[in-house]
């Protein structure tokens, strides 16, 4: 066991400038860093009588030691090299023992550093400690050069009131320098108002290393003390050679600043000016901006915390921004709002981005916080962003219908989107006297506390002329049972009185007045009458024409006639024709008188026409 805890040990030393990575050897400081507690070998107990007090020269084995006992390699401690060392019964070793050789004895515990002696030590307990009791103090040399260790045991030494046991080793290494202290168990003496000290100590008790909380303390024996160790390192942390980043800031802006990454550094700690802010146990660090001031960071390796690596800041104060007024601070939606600042150089409101120098306007739609910061002229941004409130009454986003009518039509505007309506013309309902296009405008208010008008809105309407409608018979005079053809025009479509709808053709016994009722392509109506009169047509005298004598009889006639006439021959012609003037029949007068029979035709009114070249004569015949 004790073979293979000797080759760790060595295999310690041979890395341990792997193990220190950036820790610069040194010779005036130690760094104290936990360790992990061991057991190393010892060698043969040091007999009691060996131990003697030169000063006194009584009670041997107590309040004595041992001089002159040899090391095994040189050993560099405090900036001096020793090769022997001084083993104490009260639970320290001395180095410069010739320099101190009435301090053997003394045991009265120390704060260290204290310049009475005894000095230039290693205390692993500090206190009255008595060996004649039990336990036993022994040394021994481990290991080859230059790799050795020179180890001194304190193996259950009582302290003088012949109680609690104290374990613990010092341990030297060669070439490295190092001191290792390892506690079993550590009290001290209850006659000791100081308590106990653990640490090392310089010649002239001006520099001292005191392990932590063990430094003259009642505290830190028994249960606390047990299977701890402490390695003190004759190293100095190497800091970060160099802080990069910008130097000139403003205040309130975040910058990223990065130091020199140090090999075996396990840590940093960064320092901030006043104001600053930013936490990081990296190499690199993002801090927010306070006040000028110097910034620091430094880096923890195996061998302790190195000095700091400074970086000098200056940092141009924010501007404060200010609200001189908003105008006005209660308004209608979509108005305009103006805000006159004050501070800096150029601003920026918000919401809105709104940006620029001084004043800035906006239109809001509802009700708005606007925040403002602003920049001076170094580019500096302000932080304290105040903030102005303002109320926006909605103001009506109203419509309205538009439309057409015809001329002598009323017409309703019907705005919608608001409560109260303001007509241009003053009404609602209008009716323009002649045809055209007309514009109105509208504008509309909620009513009440809340007084915004809205914007206005136009209704449009087209007035259009009534149509002239036409009608007209092909004939306004006829005999009864005589057949008439009614026509309308004008218009788009009509409708007669007698549900008529288009043009058509009608037999009438009495006189009638027809009327027709139409409308145009815009849907504007229009109306006329015709008057058609019906007489019996009984008599000879009313076939009876000038020309050619022309007789035609009986008319009213069942359809056997007689047709007689001043004028025949091979170039005269008799001509039936019915009421819309289509020809039925035609033959030759070539006699004065001629009988025809008509008894095969429909009753109704027909026309006898008695023609010669472009001479003609007409009788109407009503045939039953």
């Amino acid at each position: 066991m004790k073979k293979s805890l000797l080759i760790l040990i060595l295999a310690f030393l041979s890395n341990a400038s792997f193990i220190f990575g950036q820790c610069v050897p040194t010779c005036s400081n130690y760094v104290t860093l936990p360790i992990s507690h061991s057991v190393f070998p010892q060698g043969p107990p040091i007999a009691n009588s060996s131990f003697t007090n030169p000063v006194s020269g009584s009670v041997p084995g107590d309040d004595g030691s041992v001089s002159a006992i040899p090391i095994g390699f040189n050993f560099d401690f405090y900036c001096s090299s020793y090769n022997m060392v001084h083993i104490c019964t009260n639970g320290f070793i001395m180095l410069d023992y010739m320099a101190f050789p009435s301090a053997q004895y003394v045991h009265n515990t120390q704060n260290i550093p204290n310049s009475t002696t005894p000095n230039g030590m290693i205390a692993f307990n500090m206190t009255d400690l008595d060996p004649r009791f039990s336990g036993t103090i022994s040394y021994t040399t481990v290991g080859v050069s230059p790799n050795q260790m020179f180890i001194v045991t304190y193996s259950d030494v009582p302290c003088f009131s012949n109680s609690n046991p104290n374990t613990g080793q010092i341990v030297l290494y060669e070439s490295s320098n190092i001191i290792e202290i390892h506690t079993g168990s550590a009290y001290p003496d209850p006659n000791q108002t100081l308590g106990s000290t653990q640490g090392i100590e310089n010649t002239l008790g001006t520099v001292a290393t005191p392990a932590p909380g063990r430094n003259g303390n009642n505290t830190w024996g028994g249960s606390p003390a047990a299977l701890t160790a402490y390695r003190f390192l004759p190293y100095t942390p190497a800091p970060p050679t160099a802080i990069t980043g910008n130097t000139l800031l403003c205040e309130g802006t975040s910058e990223f600043y990065q130091a020199t990454f140090m090999t075996g550094s396990t840590s940093y700690s960064w320092a901030l000016p006043t104001g600053w802010t930013g936490t990081s146990t990296l190499s690199s660090i993002t801090a927010t901006a306070g006040t000028s001031g110097n910034m620091s960071v430094t880096a923890t390796y195996s061998c302790g915390v190195s000095d700091p690596t400074i970086i000098t800041l200056s940092v141009n104060p924010s501007p404060t921004a200010g609200i001189t007024s908003v105008t006005p601070n209660v308004i209608c939606s979509g108005k305009t709002v103006t805000l006159n600042l004050t501070g800096g150089v150029n601003y920026t409101v918000n919401p809105g981005f709104i940006t620029g120098v001084s004043p800035l306007t906006d239109t809001p739609n509802m009700n708005i916080t606007y925040t403002v910061t602003t920049e001076d002229a170094l580019g500096c941004l302000s932080i304290n962003n105040p903030t102005s409130y303002v109320l926006v009454k909605q103001t009506p986003s109203i419509t309205v219908n538009s439309g057409s009518i015809c001329l002598g039509a009323m017409f309703t505007m019907t705005p919608q989107g608001a409560n109260n309506y303001t007509f241009s013309n003053g009404f609602s309902a209008v009716q323009p006297i002649a045809a055209g296009d007309y514009v109105y405008t509208v504008t509309g208010t909620y009513g009440g506390t809340n007084n915004c008008v809205s914007d206005p809105v136009t209704s449009s309407l087209t007035v259009y002329a009534l149509p002239t409608l036409t009608a007209s018979a092909s004939r306004t005079s006829i005999c009864a049972k005589e057949s008439v053809v009614l026509t309308a025009g004008g218009v788009t479509t009509y409708t007669w009185n007698n549900n008529q709808t288009s043009t058509f053709t009608i037999a009438l016994n009495a006189s009638t007045v027809f009327v027709v009722n139409g409308k145009d392509a815009n849907g504007c109506p229009g109306s006329a009458t015709v008057n058609v009169t019906v007489k019996p047509c009984t008599g000879i005298d009313e076939n009876i024409d000038s020309g050619f004598g022309l007789e035609v009889f009986p008319n009213p006639s069942n359809g056997q006639i007689t047709i007689r006439s001043e004028l025949f021959g091979d170039r005269v012609f008799v001509e039936i024709y019915n009421s819309i003037g289509q020809l039925i029949k035609s033959e030759k007068m070539v006699s004065s008188a001629v009988n025809l029979d008509l008894q095969s035709l429909h009753s109704g009114l027909y026309y006898i026409k008695l023609r010669e070249a472009d001479r003609q004569q007409v009788v109407r015949l009503v045939k039953e």
